[in-house]
């Protein structure tokens, strides 16, 4: 633009004075940035947003950004506690605007702010068509897969326990009635992905890292285009990944491998087993207890009079840094155990605690089916 015009108010001033010419509404906003609603709530969905507040914010390819968060909940003991969504603490520290919906109708009355985007990571509910429909330029999603593979709630999870080769990241198009069935409009593939370690978050913080930028390329491009990019073509059949069963938690010794056993910590965290129990003394019991396996890591190799001593799935044995397990196939090493009614222990304390806990039973876990 010359020197011999300039912007006053939402007009464009000519050399003369009285010379105003009223800007377009497309044209002004795209001057003054984008008007976004964030729609969040989980560690990706903070990790893509800190990304599009340090490239599109800071570039003012987004004029306004919004937090739009579900409703604190009491929890806790005697639910005296106010329990947020930890997007919400990161808000705070940003100074963003924070918003609350969560019903369909709390969120189409956002309709009234006159958004130009809205952006969904992780935030666990569908945006209703109503409110889409009042957007300038619809909605946008990051996912952390390749889609249409491992649509759904849980696709890192999904990922890691089926020991994928190959992972990415999606920018997709808010679908109006249905979750990760809209256009994809950006995607990669993640590089430094490594199967046989990664976990769910370590997964997740690396694909929120590379989603981030390539959302806030959509964004850029949306505020230059004043328009969403065309769709690109992708090549990954569909699939779906929903929330892992409960069932999933349990080690059943006698099927599962040692990959198999890591693949379902890393993607699920702490995991469970069965040890009988015959107490005499008062109270009496007999039956089986749970325990709580954590801090879980492979064993390449053990002694041989290890080896001799672990002779079937399920059975340990403790040595000085960990509890040594037998798999169907080899062994695991635990650094921390939970017995059912008591506190985390290390492995040392948690042998010693056996007998008065367990009896005069077997070091076995077992699988329980019922």
């Amino acid at each position: 633009m010359s020197g011999m015009q300039h912007y006053v108010c939402g007009f464009l001033q000519f050399s003369s004075p009285d010379s105003l010419v009223p800007i377009p509404k497309a044209l002004l906003r795209s001057m003054v940035g984008l008007k976004v609603a964030y729609f969040g709530s989980d560690f990706f969905s903070i990790r893509c947003l800190d990304h599009l507040m340090n490239l599109s914010f800071k570039q003012h390819h987004i004029g306004t950004l919004d937090l739009i968060a579900k409703h604190s909940k009491r929890g806790g003991r005697g639910n005296k506690q106010i329990l947020e969504t930890p997007i919400v603490s990161y808000a705070k520290l940003k100074q963003l605007n924070i918003l609350r919906a969560e019903k369909n109708s709390e969120i189409e009355s956002l309709s009234a702010n006159s958004y130009d985007l809205a952006i969904a990571v992780s935030y666990g509910k569908l945006i209703p068509q109503t409110f889409l429909k009042s957007l300038r330029y619809g909605g946008l999603n990051v996912h952390p897969s390749l889609l249409p593979k491992y649509s759904g709630p849980a696709p890192l999870q999904h990922t890691i326990l089926n020991g994928d080769s190959v992972t990415g990241v999606t920018v997709q198009a808010l679908h109006p009635t249905t979750f990760d069935k809209g256009s994809v409009l950006k995607q990669e593939v993640c590089h430094d992905y490594r199967p046989d370690s990664e976990t769910t978050e370590s997964l997740g913080l690396k694909l929120a890292d590379l989603g981030g930028p390539l959302l806030s390329d959509v964004v850029k491009f949306t505020f230059d285009n004043l328009i969403l990019p065309e769709p690109v073509e992708t090549s990954n059949e569909y699939s779906y990944a929903p929330k892992p069963s409960p069932s999933l938690y349990q080690i059943n010794w006698n099927v599962l491998s040692t990959t198999e056993i890591i693949r379902r910590f890393n993607a699920l965290g702490p995991l469970y087993t069965f040890k009988h129990c015959h107490v005499v003394k008062k109270p009496p019991f007999t039956g089986l207890k749970r325990v709580i396996l954590d801090k879980i890591s492979p064993i390449a190799d053990i002694s041989s009079n290890l080896s001799a001593e672990l002779t079937t799935p399920g059975m340990f044995t403790s040595v000085e840094d960990g509890l040594i397990i037998k798999s169907l196939d080899g062994y695991i090493k635990v650094k921390s155990l939970k017995f059912q009614g008591f506190g985390s222990q290390d492995s040392n304390s948690f042998m010693a605690s056996l007998p008065k806990r367990t009896g005069d039973s077997v070091h076995v876990f077992l699988f329980n089916d019922s």
